[in-house]
């Protein structure tokens, strides 16, 4: 445990990667394998649910402190991090705990299932054994809040150079659902290991968004275009009659997708595809909030799979026939997969993503403006002599997407952030103007300010709370934020009556007052029309995104 913790500080205090992947290589060198397997999954983004709320902490800590409650809340105000300040407030009496293993399956692990009065005399062990040093990264993995900076990238890297792997084999190795009880180290470092398990998803390969002018591509024959679908990209995976469906979050999610899990068996074996989860009638595509009715429906019933149907729309092949195709240049691996699909039926829930062959710019730059009336968000471009590499390779991959809906918005409330903004209120709230003249409430938005920007709108909220609400800090609205966003709908859980798809903070509008804001029938305007016939930007399509001339 004290190895992990000397990791856990040396990772926060240092600002450069080279620095991290040192630290980190240095760790897995000299680590126990079976401490380290648990720092892997940690790193790598999973925690344990459930151990303990946030109000019981808080509850302990004051017992165990001898600190009123509201001391306890005014500390976590003044420090930002509530692991920090918990940390600062408890007294570690021990000499340290013997192993992280130890942390996870003695303390952490066993309070998932005990009572208040169970947790409070666990978590007071635990404070009594545990070294100063050692408490932050405890109470970090304690309530799931352990966020180091170390993407999913960056881990494999420093394994590989441990275990003298490449890094998309380490990534492949530590995809989809395993547990440190259920994988060693040693299988994911040992370069005599198979390159992957049966049904395990390769790493995605992600793009770009593209931000220099198209025409600096170079030649458009050089590249290939395709419409970049509004769904949920996934790999669809047939090995032996196994058949999975895999997120890009390494979630397995077959078990809502049946029609699509029972339609890739009759696809060649050991098979690998890339492509795009998707809401699919017999009118062709639907929108995005139609899909979301089939998402985390473990079982979903004959009456949703009659209403809701869904289709799978590859545009990649990375394996077949047990071969690895992702040194292949895109070009001859579109081939390969135009021969696997192009025969299958229409009905069929597995298709084929069709290309957009033009031979200028120009022509495409007119054809993306009907991305919204097609129910599209624009153009993927990837070089067709480009391989399939895990991560974001700039340069090969771009999305040429639309442009965002704006909306100026002023802010309403704050949160402080998370690690380095933990201190900093730089998660806001932001409301339009209603019907009578009141703001309501549609988004919240946490990037898009530089750093200098958060200090001063900090500065601002700091001295202008209005109101306390858990976390949650009413302020006096003035400030006003231009917001971009990729879509509205309307919805029912919310007060009112929209949600906005990816809302960030565009720009600061230090030039408007709050009565400048938009409206709520602005924003409403920017939700579906009727599934029959909608209207975008003044152009009237189908369902099936095709241009109704009049």
């Amino acid at each position: 445990m004290k190895r992990f913790a000397e990791l856990f500080h040396d990772l926060d205090e240092s600002p450069k990667t080279n620095t991290r992947l040192d630290h980190l290589v240095q760790y897995f060198k000299m680590a126990n394998p079976v401490d380290s397997i648990w720092a892997c999954w940690f790193l790598a983004g999973n925690r344990i649910k459930g151990a303990i709320k946030t109000k019981e902490l808080r509850k302990f800590a004051s017992e165990h402190s001898g600190l009123p409650e509201w001391l306890i809340e005014e500390s976590h105000d003044r420090v930002g991090d509530l692991a920090e300040t918990i940390s600062l407030l408890v007294n570690a009496g021990g000499t340290g705990v013997t192993s992280l293993k130890e942390v996870i399956l003695k303390y952490i692990k066993p309070m998932v299932l005990m009572n208040m009065a169970e947790r409070k005399a666990k978590i007071f062990e635990a404070w009594d054994s545990l070294e100063d040093k050692e408490l932050i990264p405890f109470h970090k993995l304690l309530t799931g809040g352990f966020r180091m900076g170390v993407s999913k990238g960056n881990l494999c890297k420093a394994l590989a150079k441990v275990g003298g792997v490449e890094p998309a084999i380490i990534a492949q190795r530590m995809a989809g659902k395993w547990t440190p009880e259920t994988m060693s180290l040693d299988e994911i470092l040992n370069p005599e290991n198979e390159e992957g398990r049966l049904c395990q998803p390769y790493p995605f390969c992600l793009a770009h968004q593209l931000q220099e002018k198209v025409e600096s591509l170079g030649a458009v024959k050089s590249w290939q275009v395709e419409w970049k679908w509004d769904g949920i990209r996934a790999q669809l995976i047939n090995r032996g009659g196994a058949c999975m469906l895999w997120s890009r979050g390494d979630e397995s999610v077959g078990h809502s997708f049946p029609e699509i899990m029972d339609a890739g068996k009759w696809l060649p074996g050991d098979l690998c595809l890339d492509g795009e989860i998707l809401a699919w009638g017999k009118e062709g595509l639907r929108s995005f909030s139609r899909l979301q009715a089939r998402l985390g429906r473990k079982e979903p019933g004959p009456t949703i799979l009659k209403r809701e149907p869904v289709r799978f729309q590859a545009y990649d092949l990375l394996r077949m026939e047990g071969k690895d195709l992702r040194k292949l240049a895109l070009s001859d691996r579109r081939k390969k997969l135009d021969e696997v699909l192009s025969s299958l039926p229409d009905h069929f829930p597995i298709g084929l993503s069709s290309l957009v062959n033009e031979k200028s710019w120009a022509t495409l730059s007119r054809l993306r403006q009907e991305s919204r009336a097609r129910g599209v968000e624009g153009f993927m471009l990837k070089k067709k002599n480009s391989t399939y590499e895990a991560g974001r390779m700039k340069g090969s991959w771009y999305k040429w997407k639309i442009d965002p809906y704006l909306a100026d918005m002023v802010v309403v409330s704050a949160q402080l952030g998370h690690g380095k903004r933990s201190n900093l209120y730089s998660d806001y709230t932001l409301a339009v103007w209603g019907e009578k003249k009141q703001l309501v409430t549609v988004a919240k938005a946490y990037s898009g300010l530089t750093d200098a920007e958060i200090e001063k709108v900090d500065r601002y909220i700091r001295k202008n709370i209005t109101g306390k609400f858990g976390p949650v800090r009413s302020v006096k609205p003035k400030l006003v934020f231009e917001i971009a966003f990729e879509g509205a709908r309307s919805s029912g859980r919310h007060k009112s009556g929209v949600a906005l798809r990816f809302p960030r903070i565009n720009r600061w509008r230090t030039d408007k007052k709050i009565e400048d804001a938009d409206t709520l029938s602005t924003i409403r305007g920017f939700t579906g029309m009727d599934e029959k016939e909608r209207m975008v930007d003044g152009i009237h399509v189908d369902r099936q995104g095709n241009l109704l001339l009049f």
